[in-house]
């Protein structure tokens, strides 16, 4: 076996969930520098080895171990302080790096580190919040699209001229109701399909959104859970096919929209109402026997998976 193929093995053999801790404590040992990333990289990796590859020679693996869920938390924290300025950077980029490092990380005037901590999902928001005084483009950006930005920072950012960072807001699932009706005052094309798809706003915003010009803005709301029934039957009725098949898939539409559908002639609107898993017994029955043979496989389909699960489900009580 050459040296390539010996090197996959072993990188393949360092990366499985169910090699030893002994396996990998060898591995992590290993001169191809390819098998320790790949050990440093394994969640199982035991957290001796993964404090040992932190001081590794090489940089890539120091990385990779530094971001393993594994790595001391007392390690990272010292790393924070580190006069390396690269080492700093990394530290304030890695989710693991304990919480009071990424605090005094923000202290920082270097732009790349906040801009590392505000995307960052474990920065707590107090940090965050500071962040967001007097923040440059690239840090704007970082908290508009992270998931942990407080909502008065992010109503904040959703009033600033920079169209990247409004649309980062609409998209974030941390975003209030209040917000998302402020944003869609606005015409931008991704704004407002964020807006249709965001399982924050409000029952009236999808329903005015329901009626706009666009087809694709249309179609989000049809596709998006949280629409109400009202607005759902109203879109059922549209000429486009493609929205009255995001409506038959959707499984928050009612018996009386699903009904409607079942008779729609396109043949891909019928196929969405028999894979959708809230289909009524007594319309899946009536597609069994539809004239597309495709409906009808989907709908066989659905039927054997729900006797599955159920099956499942049942055994399981008995455990």
């Amino acid at each position: 076996m050459n040296k390539l193929n010996q090197s996959k093995k072993k990188q393949g053999q360092a990366r499985h969930p169910l090699t030893t801790p002994a396996q990998l404590t060898v591995l992590a040992r290993d001169p191809d520098f390819l098998v320790r990333m790949a050990v440093a990289e394994n969640r199982y990796t035991p957290k001796k080895v993964i404090d040992e590859l932190m001081y590794d020679k090489d940089r890539s693996v120091r990385r990779c171990a530094f971001f393993n869920p594994n790595a001391s938390h007392e390690i990272l924290g010292k790393l924070a302080r580190s006069p390396d300025f690269t080492l700093r950077l990394t530290m304030a980029e890695n989710p693991n790096t304990p919480k009071r490092s990424l605090g005094l990380l923000a202290a920082e005037k270097s732009w790349p580190i906040r801009r590392a901590l505000s995307n960052n999902p474990n920065t707590p928001r107090r940090v965050l919040s500071a962040l967001a005084v007097r923040a440059c483009y690239e840090v704007k950006f970082g908290l508009a699209h992270n998931p942990n930005t407080p909502p008065k920072v992010l109503a904040h950012l959703a009033r600033v001229r920079q169209y990247r960072i409004r649309v980062g807001v609409a998209k974030n699932q941390s975003s209030s109701a209040s917000v998302l009706d402020y944003l869609s005052r606005d015409q931008g094309y991704e704004i407002l399909q964020a807006l249709a798809s965001h399982l924050h706003s409000s029952a009236c915003l999808l329903n005015r959104l329901s009626h706009d010009k666009n087809s694709g803005i249309r179609y989000f709301i049809a596709r998006n859970q949280k629409t109400k029934n009202a607005t759902l039957d109203f879109l059922s009725l549209s000429k486009d096919y493609i929205i009255r098949s995001a409506v038959a898939e959707n499984p928050s539409s009612s018996e009386s929209t699903l009904i409607r559908l079942s008779k729609d002639p396109v043949e891909d609107v019928r196929f969405a109402l028999a894979v959708n898993p809230n289909t009524p017994p007594s319309i899946s029955r009536s597609l069994r026997k539809d004239p597309s043979q495709l409906v009808q496989e989907a709908s066989f389909a659905k039927e054997k998976e729900v006797k599955t699960s159920k099956h499942i489900s049942a055994s399981s009580r008995y455990r």
